[in-house]
């Protein structure tokens, strides 16, 4: 190749990697957004559980299985964010194998090295697992209550 197919390849790799980056990061914005959103009404809920009668965990129930499958939604989206994300990054490796040295490779020493620290899935993936276990607490807390109590009313 010479260089200006070169530098064409290059710059292609690199928007498709910097636009599904991008949108990875945006995307799990989002989602902190509504995870934010859901534990203030997730509190506000328990709060009035003995005030608003079986109307609160009837609502607490739904809110719980509404953000299960938000979530759901969200890690889907994420998992086929990485995906795209880890094509450009089989390029752009390729790519610096056929132009660079050895220690000019900023992918594969990065690729190498994935095992020896936290990235951007391990987190997401705790955030999600989280989310997961905060919403079945929730949705079983709601149901306990409703059946042992009857509801508040």
């Amino acid at each position: 190749m010479d260089n200006s197919n070169d530098r064409m390849y290059f710059d292609h790799l690199w928007k498709y990697f910097e636009i599904h980056a991008n949108q990875r990061i945006s995307l799990f914005r989002f989602y902190i957004a509504f995870f934010v959103f859901f534990i203030t009404a997730s509190g506000y809920l328990l709060i009035r559980f003995t005030f608003l009668g079986i109307f609160s965990e009837i609502s607490a129930m739904a809110l719980s299985l509404t953000f299960i499958l938000i979530t759901i939604i969200f890690q889907l989206l994420d998992n086929r964010n990485r995906q795209l994300i880890h094509y450009a990054e089989e390029g752009l490796e390729n790519m610096e194998d056929q132009l660079f040295n050895n220690k000019d490779k900023c992918f594969k020493k990065e690729k190498e090295d994935k095992n020896s620290r936290i990235h951007h899935t391990t987190c997401f993936s705790i955030i999600y697992i989280f989310s997961y276990v905060f919403s079945f607490v929730l949705l079983l807390s709601s149901i306990i209550y409703l059946c042992c109590f009857g509801g508040s009313s």
